[in-house]
């Protein structure tokens, strides 16, 4: 498997994400292309909403507060595998995309390592609204 460093911290590249859009049925996602995986990144269309709404004080359906509400959905064959959070890094100032470990947890209900996310990812190449640019980096560290 072949990654790429970046830098003298230790963050890796490990595949870029590329803009994707189905003619037929008028579908826009993003395409992640590992060496034996594809994983797919829907954004939530919900999301405004449910931010809205807490911001609001009002109680949303699914969420508690407004860090636990996905910009994206990522899904694997068909199955939903993570989440990429929104989040602001204090220090900087700098948005970016966090895609939390998923394997073993409780809301996927499964142990199984095809369908999970096996480390924590972290997208850096994003607009002011959490918008993947094309060709953005998922990194992770080690």
């Amino acid at each position: 498997m072949s990654y790429e460093k970046i830098g003298t911290n230790s963050s890796i590249t490990a595949c870029f994400l590329q803009f994707r859009y189905k003619q037929e049925e008028k579908i826009e996602y993003y395409r992640a292309r590992f060496p034996r995986a594809k994983w797919a990144f829907f954004e939530n269309e919900f999301y405004s909403d449910d931010v809205e709404k807490l911001n609001n004080g009002q109680k949303s359906e699914h969420y508690k507060t407004v860090h636990t509400v996905p910009k994206y959905t990522i899904f694997k064959n068909k199955r939903k595998i993570g989440i990429a959070l929104p989040r602001t890094n204090e220090v900087n100032e700098v948005n970016f995309l966090f895609i939390p470990n998923t394997y073993g947890s409780k809301w996927q209900n499964t142990n199984d390592k095809k369908y999970a996310v096996l480390r924590n990812y972290y997208i850096y190449d994003i607009n002011d609204e959490y918008i993947i640019n094309d060709g953005a980096r998922l990194l992770f560290y080690q």
